[in-house]
């Protein structure tokens, strides 16, 4: 059987036209993941970033009210370490003086002793932000010294 010479040149061309369209819609996935991966590694550092400002500020609350720490007044920490710490966003927040947890102040009133997870690294002369993943969760861990290097957060 014998195709006539316009059958052939219009499945010729239909065939190059389905191989383009096959190779656009290639391009434009492979283009699309690439992209999403950029916005996703962006909000990430956009997120990052965000958090430590907000780390940094906590970090300057405190040291703003860093006679009552240094005076033994913890009562005035404790509340604004309360009321931050009820912010979805942030896990916890412990101030540590001589191995101890001076704030938030325990229901006994005595300071507990501190026993730091094997995951977190000392805190150094300087506010220090560690980006961990302990239990599959990230989390942004930021220690550093308020009044010396006695009181640590």
């Amino acid at each position: 059987m014998r195709l006539a010479l316009r059958t052939k040149f219009s499945v010729l061309v239909l065939g190059l036209i389905l191989i383009m369209m096959l190779s656009i819609w290639l391009l434009s996935i492979t283009q699309q993941e690439g992209m999403e991966k950029a916005i996703t590694a962006n909000q990430r550092s956009t997120m990052r970033g965000e958090l430590q400002k907000r780390a940094n500020n906590i970090f300057l609350f405190i040291a703003a009210n860093g006679e009552a720490l240094a005076v033994g007044d913890y009562l005035t920490v404790d509340a604004f370490v309360r009321d931050v710490s009820a912010d979805t966003d942030i896990q916890s927040i412990r101030i540590v003086k001589d191995g101890r947890i001076v704030v938030p102040i325990s229901s006994t009133g005595k300071p507990e002793v501190y026993r730091p997870p094997a995951w977190l690294r000392p805190a150094g002369a300087t506010v220090r932000f560690d980006m961990i993943e302990p239990e599959g969760e990230r989390l942004l861990v930021a220690s550093g010294p308020i009044l010396d290097r006695s009181i640590n957060v």
